[in-house]
């Protein structure tokens, strides 16, 4: 849910917004590519969960048993 908030606001909002938080901290017309990388990376972030969420949450289940026999907890220790 949180990725996908992202999808609420448009490309160019987001470039604007970031062109004007980075122009007193870098020079943002020397660097136009980091600039549009920034915000595809930001814009493609909600399909890369959803594709990647499914495979990540077999791949839990597949392996719990496997924590568990070890004595392995917490969230990141199996996934």
């Amino acid at each position: 849910m949180t990725a996908s908030l992202i999808l609420v606001v448009p490309s160019v909002v987001l470039g604007t917004g970031l062109f004007l938080m980075l122009r007193d901290h870098i020079d943002v017309f020397s660097s136009p590519f980091w600039l549009v990388l920034a915000v595809n990376t930001l814009m493609a972030l909600p399909y890369v969960v959803k594709t990647l969420s499914q495979p990540a949450f077999q791949l839990s289940q597949q392996y719990q048993n496997l924590c568990n026999s070890l004595g392995i907890k917490g969230s990141i220790a199996c996934i």
